[in-house]
């Protein structure tokens, strides 16, 4: 008797964690060729990845599947800017994000830029920086409906010492999950 309940209970607990590790599927899609500094690379990927991308690479896109729904993902650029008048040195990250399944969600990532001491900066409101350049910030609250987009500029402020690290895009649902799904990009500049 002890063994069936240990059983059946054994069997619960792998169904269930089979279940809640479905939250956040990641598939690299597409063609990219981007040049960083000085090395030129060409990528053609279509293999699903887990829900922790290690290595993003700018330019190409990533399906994510969150909460039943589907978005595209893609960093196209990364800067740095300087506002002068404040003394401050932001990176900046130009995110485009399509919502390619079948229903209207709101989907609010959190980007932060993590330094090569460990130390974690969290997207700002960049103040003082070249507003024609800079003109569109990535709305964190919009509801996207399917087939639609959102594009633009997160700030994050990271001393002049640590322009090197990684950038998250982390889109995990801390109610739902303990386990941060997310795609890291290596930053160099």
């Amino acid at each position: 008797m002890k063994s069936i309940v240990l059983v059946v209970i054994i069997g619960s607990v792998l169904l269930l964690s089979g279940c809640c590790a479905q939250t956040g599927k990641v598939q690299a899609t597409g063609k990219n060729t981007f040049q960083q500094g000085t090395s030129a690379y060409a990528t053609t990927q279509t293999e699903k990845i887990s829900a922790k991308i290690e290595d993003g690479e700018i330019g190409l896109p990533y399906t994510i599947e969150y909460l039943g729904s589907r978005y595209e993902v893609r960093l196209n650029k990364v800067e740095t800017a300087y506002a002068y008048y404040w003394n401050k040195e932001y990176l900046m990250a130009y995110f485009e994000i399509k919502n390619t399944g079948d229903s209207s969600d709101y989907f609010s990532p959190d980007i932060y830029f993590v330094g090569q001491d460990g130390e974690k900066y969290d997207k700002t409101i960049a103040i003082g920086i070249d507003d024609n350049t800079y003109d569109k910030t990535l709305d964190f609250f919009k509801k996207l409906t399917p087939g639609t987009k959102m594009s633009g500029w997160v700030a994050i402020e990271v001393p002049k010492s640590e322009q090197r690290g990684d950038l998250y895009f982390e889109y995990t649902n801390v109610w739902l999950s303990n386990t941060p799904k997310y795609i890291k990009y290596k930053i160099n500049s």
